[in-house]
Order: C-alpha cells, then sequence, then structure tokens
C-alpha cells in the first residue's frame, strides 16, 4: 500500500489534532521527532539530550504527539484480515447504524409479484419500476430504513502507565514500542468485532441443511466441508431468497474454517476428477470446470473446530451489503492521549511530566477507539457445525 502524504505533516491534515490544554510548538514537535529518530539510531549524544528534554514542562505531550503521528498513518495502512469479508461503514453516533434501502412495494405494496396484478403489466415483479399510462399519476416509492439486531458500535480502550523507573532505564525503547502495541490490540479489536456480529447472525435460519447434488450424492445438514457438502452449500445459497428475490449468489466466496483446517478444505476444493485420452503415445488429462472454483479458504480463531462458514468476499452480494465493519465517523482511528498529573514541587514549581504522576510516579497513556460490527443480510451466509455424518 502506497504511503499517504499530507498537506500538513504536524496534524496529518487533521487526522492528529493537538491535544486539548497543549500550546503547540512545531518546533518541539520537531526536535522531539528527530530526537526520537537519532536515539534510536544508536546516538549516545540524541539520548542525552532526550533524557535532558524529557525534563522540561511540555516534553510529554511532544512526544505523546509523535507517538500519534507515527501511529495513524500505520494504523490507516495496516492490512486486515476481516476485509476479505466484510465492507466499511461509517455511523454518526453511537446508535445502530441504519441501512436506508428503497421500497418498491409501487402503490404501496398492492401490486406486482405478492400482490394483485398490476392493469398495465400483469407479468411485471414488484422490483421493476411500472408502466406509467398516459395522463396517469406516478406510483409512490419510499426509503425504508432497516436496522440490524445484534449489529454494535462501542466504545473500546485502556490505559498503560510509563513508570518512572522505566523512564531511567529505557524511554527511548518504551516510547518507541508503545504504538506498535497499541496498533496491534487495535487491528485484534476491528476483528473480534467484526466476528462478533457474524457469529451472531449464525442461527437455524441460515444453517445448512441437508440436500441432495444434482449428480444424485445425498447430503445431510450440518455436513463437514467434504466436496459434496461444499457444492450444496453453493446451490443453498443460490436457492435462497430476500423480499421475495433470490438473492445474487455467482460471485466470489470465503469459506471460514478453524485454525489448520484450511488445507483439507482447500483439497476439497481442488480436487477435481481427471479422465486420461489416449492418442497414439500421447496422453492427456482432460478435467471440466471445477463448480468451486469461486471458494477460498480461510483461517480464523474464531471459527470453532469442525464449524465452517461461507460469506460472500468483501461482504456483498450484488450491491447489498451483507457484512460490515462500523465505526464512528470523525473518529476513524485510535486516539492516543496522555496525561499529565504531576503536582507542583512544594515552594513552587512545575513538577516535570517525566517525573511521573503525585500518585505513582507514572505517566499514562490511554488509547479510545470506536469500533463495531453489523450482519445486513443472514440469508447470504450459509454454515455448518460440522456434526452430520
Amino acid at each position: 500500500m502506497t504511503a499517504a502524504t499530507y498537506k500538513d505533516n504536524y496534524t496529518l491534515d487533521g487526522r492528529v489534532p493537538f491535544q486539548t490544554g497543549w500550546i503547540p510548538k512545531k518546533n518541539k514537535i520537531s526536535h522531539a521527532t528527530k530526537l526520537m529518530n537519532e536515539a534510536l539510531g544508536g546516538s549516545h549524544r540524541a539520548l542525552g539530550e532526550l533524557k535532558e528534554a524529557m525534563t522540561t514542562s511540555d516534553a510529554i505531550f511532544a512526544f505523546a504527539h509523535v507517538m500519534r503521528l507515527n501511529f495513524v498513518p500505520d494504523f490507516e495502512a495496516a492490512p486486515r484480515e476481516w476485509t476479505d469479508i466484510a465492507g466499511k461503514r461509517g455511523s454518526t453516533d453511537l446508535e445502530l447504524p441504519t441501512l436506508y434501502t428503497l421500497s418498491r412495494s409501487w402503490d404501496s405494496g398492492t401490486l406486482g409479484k405478492g400482490g394483485p396484478a398490476d392493469p398495465v403489466d400483469p407479468d411485471k415483479p414488484k422490483h421493476v419500476s411500472p408502466i406509467v399510462p398516459e395522463g396517469t399519476a406516478y406510483p409512490l416509492a419510499y426509503m425504508r430504513g432497516e436496522k440490524a439486531e445484534g449489529a454494535s458500535l462501542h466504545k473500546r480502550g485502556f490505559k498503560t502507565d510509563f513508570t518512572f523507573e522505566l523512564i531511567l532505564k529505557d524511554p527511548v525503547g518504551y516510547i518507541n514500542s508503545l504504538p506498535g502495541a497499541m496498533l496491534d490490540v487495535a487491528l485484534d479489536t476491528e476483528e473480534f468485532d467484526v466476528f462478533s456480529a457474524l457469529k451472531a447472525g449464525l442461527t437455524a435460519a441460515n444453517a445448512m441443511v441437508g440436500g441432495q447434488n444434482p449428480d444424485g450424492t445425498n447430503v445431510p445438514a450440518n455436513p463437514r466441508p467434504t466436496r459434496a457438502a461444499l457444492i450444496q452449500a453453493l446451490t443453498q445459497l443460490a436457492r435462497r431468497t430476500r423480499n421475495g428475490r433470490y438473492i445474487p449468489a455467482r460471485g466470489k466466496y470465503i469459506i471460514l474454517v478453524a485454525p489448520g483446517e484450511a488445507d483439507f478444505v482447500n483439497f476439497q476444493i481442488h480436487n477435481i476428477s481427471l479422465s486420461k485420452i489416449q492418442d497414439g503415445n500421447l496422453t492427456m488429462d482432460v478435467g471440466g470446470d471445477n463448480p468451486l472454483s469461486r471458494l477460498t479458504a480461510r483461517e480464523s480463531e474464531y471459527i470453532a473446530p469442525g464449524q465452517w462458514v461461507i460469506v460472500p468476499a468483501g461482504g456483498v452480494v450484488g450491491r447489498r451489503p451483507v457484512l460490515d465493519h462500523i465505526h464512528l465517523i470523525g473518529h476513524e482511528a485510535p486516539e492516543l492521549r496522555v496525561e499529565n498529573n504531576t503536582g507542583q514541587y512544594i515552594g513552587g514549581g512545575t513538577v516535570p511530566p517525566f517525573e511521573g504522576s503525585f500518585d505513582n510516579d507514572s505517566a499514562t497513556f490511554r488509547i479510545r477507539q470506536f469500533t463495531g460490527g453489523v450482519l445486513w443480510t443472514p440469508e447470504a451466509v450459509i454454515w455448518s457445525d460440522g456434526s452430520g455424518n
């Protein structure tokens, strides 16, 4: 992924605002960045200057800002495994997100499929725009908001202390390592929220039932992920409907399995029977089209052993979303903050932040993140617990 460029490198074009209560000085931010880079490069001079800089009253805010300037681009550019199965959607508040769609039940749902026939076009299904005869009024359509059960957008976060003892021992290593450690937690949290939304929508209604393949092979309910079972799963997905219409099912799919089980499933996907044709001294292997070529296996720690789940690639079928990660608009990236509660020296004077807090000799860093997940279309997902014989 190409690194992002910014017009304002001190705030990354507003993505990293200055912390409230701190009067920013760009020269201090630049100097803190320079010292950090040089100290990490092994410069003893820079390390000495860095420790000396930590005795100033606003050093902690400058170094915290540098951490955020490094953290946000890394967060935005980081690869995410959940993007294989989910899209992205923003919400303006912490309420359940709403998906707006156009209701095509013309004339309050009385015309077309599922209601009385349209007198002008009696064979028209209700999702098709009706014919408007000369001199007649246009039928009414309206926007409808959908709320998904189990959808969530949470405020998550934690704080960690930068102790006085650690400040004396290895300040550079700590400040350099903390953003990466927080980044790992932030990405893991997104992954958890997406899979929580998905798993909350795995019910008996979208579980795999028993069926028969076109070649006559019988497949039980909740089968293991054999080749015959995977073919039957795609067949059942193609026959599912929502609001009276078939769900588009000709796209790519991801099959999620437990750790250690992807190799077996990939073998089932690609294990095509071949026939040999002998032509004189030439022998040719001829194989037909693979009906499972649209499947790609992925392992996840959130899938139980033996269980498997098929989800549309990218979290969308046709033009309808199936599974989304939710973020709070204006707070897409986690926010890093630092607390400065050092007190005053007896006789006057502010205690430097890196001397630690009044209570426990620590400087405290905090991360806040708004993240969630929503399953809009459970009909487009099929799953099995693997218990079938």
